[in-house]
């Protein structure tokens, strides 16, 4: 039942591709809808990577290989789940800091920084202006207080990137307010 291979010389040649392809990968060959997950995942750009990782994930994004994440991933080098773009290994943030690419963690003098697109820009303040509406008018003054204190230290190296630290010293703020409220209402009775 079993037959062995045999091992004469000249007796090993290899065939071709049983089914080779005629047409290469088309991947939009029905169009893509405005609305669906591909389009966004194209729309996505690509930054602070090195160029090989950079032509990785083009051609991840061609062939229609690229998956993103479903959740936060976490960064190597700070230990954070702050990573949200899909195949990096370390967040943009310590891959900037430390000069290394985010995708592969190798250093690199030519690695290109993520340049935030007008579409970023439109839905960052979107969701700010959102934000700023389920905020109480303590929270909101002391966001937008924050908000333009932070072009100044920006310049010491001490801002953040977004303004969600900002809004997390708010909460701090108010918690301790409320704290000493209490204390206070304690003392009074």
């Amino acid at each position: 039942p079993f037959k062995s291979m045999s091992t004469a010389k000249g007796n090993n040649k290899k065939k071709g591709q049983a089914h080779q392809n005629t047409v290469g990968f088309v991947p939009d060959k029905y169009g893509i809808a405005k609305d669906s997950m591909r389009a966004k995942q194209l729309a996505l750009p690509i930054g602070s990577v090195c160029p090989h990782c950079k032509d990785v994930l083009e051609w991840k994004k061609k062939f229609d290989k690229y998956k993103p994440l479903t959740a936060p991933a976490r960064c190597t080098i700070c230990q954070d789940k702050t990573i949200t773009h899909a195949y990096h290994i370390v967040c943009i943030p310590c891959g900037a800091a430390k000069g290394v690419c985010c995708k592969c963690g190798k250093p690199g003098e030519s690695i290109a920084p993520r340049v935030p697109t007008a579409k970023d820009e439109q839905q960052r303040s979107v969701e700010e202006a959102t934000l700023l509406e389920t905020m109480t008018e303590r929270q909101r003054r002391s966001y937008l207080r924050n908000k333009e204190k932070k072009p100044a230290k920006k310049k010491s190296g001490e801002g953040s990137e977004d303004g969600e630290a900002g809004l997390a010293a708010v909460a701090e703020e108010d918690s301790d307010s409320d704290v000493h409220e209490s204390d206070l209402d304690s003392l009074e009775d």
